[in-house]
């Protein structure tokens, strides 16, 4: 089985920042994809399938990882879309519980997008607020998975995240630095 840690890279002058895809199986790097999105956009999730799609490991890719819901600012993903085009599942880990009001505020606040794109993304953010975030060793957990296998999935996830922003910020200003 293999899963893909992705990350964006830092949020810059421009409009578009570097998406990598770091491809894993158990803890070795497989390979390594890269598209770019747009700052605040919403394209995503739609990069996100044409990414993994053109990708010899495809039909072995079992689960995406990311650092929370949004990606370059406030480009939200879709779970439930990305789970469905690609047969994957979704984990989103972070640091601390995820808030969702606090990012519907920003969509609201912030926003470059249209009012219907800005309506969709609160949607999206609201809908996955409903999903029980598991606690395991330090981090949040959110995903369909099964509790006890994303439990000891955890620390393979966040240095699989790890690995993912270090080589995009890297990629982007060439060195990286700072926490996931």
């Amino acid at each position: 089985m293999r899963y893909i840690a992705i990350a964006s890279g830092p949020i810059e002058k421009g409009t578009a920042t570097t998406l990598i895809g770091v491809i894993f199986r158990d803890n070795y790097i497989e390979g390594l994809l890269s598209t770019k999105i747009k700052i605040d956009g919403t394209d995503s999730t739609g990069k996100i399938i044409k990414m993994v799609k053109k990708s010899r490991f495809r039909e072995q890719i079992r689960i995406l990882l990311f650092n929370g819901i949004a990606l370059a600012g406030l480009n939200i993903i879709n779970p439930a879309e990305l789970e469905k085009r690609l047969c994957s599942k979704v984990v989103l880990l972070n640091r601390r519980k995820q808030n969702a009001k606090e990012l519907v505020n920003a969509l609201n606040e912030f926003s470059r997008m249209t009012k219907t794109d800005v309506k969709e993304r609160i949607a999206i953010v609201e809908d996955n607020g409903k999903m029980d975030a598991l606690r395991a060793n330090g981090l949040f957990l959110q995903s369909s998975l099964d509790k006890i296998y994303l439990q000891r999935f955890s620390k393979t996830a966040f240095e699989a995240l790890r690995a993912a922003h270090i080589i995009a910020r890297g990629i982007s200003t060439g060195e990286s630095k700072g926490r996931l």
